[in-house]
């Protein structure tokens, strides 16, 4: 069923590369400071979660917390929930927004969701770079749970892809979908533990926890980077089950609907 999604993406690599590059252009176009702003944005979070949050929120990870502990904690899940966010609001729209790109050139419409992709994995890279610096000066890490880690947030890129390849085919016949993203991820980021501790929900909440798709992956990424815990085999299985799923409904949606995908457009 992947198939053809997969050798597409592979024959249209360097179209790939030249669409990341188009995107980040035109995302900064204008702007005095242009590309710098992926290095700002991560810095002024990480400053302000260390100065500001970091005390606000220090008694909640316990008297032994340092200083620094709620900036790992926030930082080692948000920078992922960003990536995820942004590659299915991004990817959802991506059709709609290059419909005249599409009918003007020879183009498989898949190749401007690993696009949408691949731009949100840079910006992510970016501002991990900058964490995993502030990281190795603040707390001693495994490189066995980094590279764990790393594997997980890839996980997590899959995930994402395999949504925004269907909502980006439904959303060109329901044109409410992508607004309604917006309202619906910031909805998502509160039933989510990324500003505060699974722990301090009751057992009962903890457990509604494993019904919320991307919990399992920013719960094993905390695990890692910051109680330096191995994820559960639940969190895996619960990964691999929703990657699959993703991937495989997005490739089904993709092939049904691409022809009708083009006349709508």
């Amino acid at each position: 069923m992947l198939s053809k999604v997969e050798l597409a993406i592979k024959k249209h690599l360097p179209l790939l590369i030249d669409l990341t590059k188009r995107d980040f252009k035109l995302r900064y176009l204008g702007s005095i400071l242009g590309s710098y702003w992926n290095l700002i944005h991560p810095l002024v979070m990480i400053l302000i979660y260390t100065m500001i949050f970091s005390r606000v929120m220090h008694s909640r990870l316990g008297d032994n917390a340092g200083p620094y502990d709620y900036s790992l904690y926030l930082c080692s899940g948000i920078f992922a929930w960003n990536l995820f966010s942004e590659v299915v609001t991004r990817g959802s729209g991506c059709l709609i927004e290059n419909a005249g790109f599409i009918k003007k050139i020879a183009l498989s419409p898949v190749t401007l969701f690993g696009a949408a992709a691949l731009s949100a994995m840079v910006t992510f890279a970016i501002a991990f770079g900058i964490f995993f610096v502030f990281l190795l000066l603040v707390k001693s890490i495994f490189i066995s749970k980094l590279i764990a880690y790393l594997i997980v947030v890839l996980a997590i890129l899959a995930f994402a892809f395999g949504i925004s390849l269907g909502l980006g085919c439904l959303n060109v016949f329901i044109r409410d979908i992508q607004p309604f993203l917006g309202v619906l991820f910031q909805l998502w980021f509160w039933f989510t533990p990324l500003v505060y501790l699974t722990s301090s929900l009751s057992p009962f909440a903890q457990k509604l926890l494993n019904l919320n798709p991307i919990f399992p992956f920013i719960e094993s990424l905390h695990r890692l980077l910051f109680f330096d815990q191995w994820p559960l085999g639940l969190h895996v299985a619960l990964m691999v089950f929703w990657t699959t799923l993703s991937l495989s409904l997005g490739a089904f949606i993709y092939r049904r609907s691409l022809t009708f995908v083009k006349d709508q457009l």
